[in-house]
């Protein structure tokens, strides 16, 4: 009997093979776990918005452009797009592994969305959140507002800024803390009939204080990425993602909740890095809901 065994050479290529399989099979599970992932993570995102849909007014997820306009997902208020600088350009759509849930819209310093007033939007009591990253600091650059800004952003050469880049909400002659560019963080901004705001940035509390004017119940339009103050003006230079108006002040649970829930997605979509992620759970350890 002739018996025939392997040389060195074809152990190698075998070994090489089965370990090219096995990367290719490691590759294909992981990513099928990751979709999985998002689809459970976008899942309790929407049971955290059921228990909220009795006071959500509008919620411009910024994933889709018709004509000239992107709509609110509640129905009541169509954001109109629009360009203050050559009236022929508007926010673009980003891919969705660039944005927190579905795509988003990038702003270039002179790109913004009108949403006409309604009476819905007039509130005493109110709560916006929002998801942004700069793409670049510019001074008195408006995220959103109502006649003038409600949330801010300007650079240090601003004097309201005097610690550095950071954001700014009215009553505020100071900016939180220092931003940078690049980056996506979470806002929250509340405020009761009382006058009595709070800001969470990264659903971390970093202003409150008493303002009695200044908020959402008047009669002037509602813009994304500008303000209006009898003119067009700081434009936001950047992305926003997934804009929400509520009719109360929502508590610390909500924004810590919805920052958790798109960190995670952003870690999945390879947007940040899993350094990055455990760096910002760190950030929330001592953050009771």
């Amino acid at each position: 009997m002739n018996n025939k065994s392997f040389t060195l050479i074809e152990l190698l290529v075998v070994i090489v093979i089965i370990g090219i399989l096995v990367g290719v099979i490691m590759i294909s599970t992981s990513s099928s776990i990751d979709k999985a992932n998002i689809a459970k993570l976008k899942v309790f995102e929407g049971s955290v918005l059921n228990n909220l849909t009795a006071t959500m007014v509008s919620r411009w997820s910024l994933d889709k452009i018709e004509g000239v306009t992107t709509p609110d997902l509640w129905g009541n208020n169509t954001g109109i797009l629009g360009d203050g600088l050559t009236s022929t350009t508007y926010p673009t759509l980003l891919d969705e592994k660039n944005c927190i849930s579905g795509k988003c819209m990038n702003f270039d310093g002179g790109d913004y969305i009108k949403i006409v007033n309604d009476a819905s939007l007039r509130l005493t009591n109110f709560t916006i959140s929002l998801w942004m990253k700069l793409s670049n600091t510019s001074p008195a650059t408006a995220v959103v507002g109502k006649n003038t800004q409600i949330i801010h952003y300007d650079d240090v050469f601003e004097a309201q800024c005097t610690g550095g880049n950071g954001i700014q909400v009215p009553g505020q002659e100071e900016c939180d803390e220092n931003m940078v560019i690049n980056k996506w963080y979470f806002l929250t901004y509340t405020k009761n009939s009382s006058g009595n705001y709070k800001f969470y940035r990264n659903s971390k509390l970093t202003m409150e204080g008493n303002y009695s004017s200044t908020g959402m119940d008047n009669d002037y339009d509602f813009f994304i990425g500008v303000y209006y103050s009898g003119g067009l003006g700081g434009f936001f230079r950047g992305v926003i993602d997934e804009v929400r108006v509520y009719d109360g002040a929502l508590s610390l649970s909500y924004a810590k909740k919805e920052y958790l829930t798109g960190l995670k997605l952003l870690l999945l979509k390879g947007a940040i890095s899993k350094k990055e992620y455990d760096l910002r759970l760190n950030e929330l350890a001592n953050i009771d809901f």
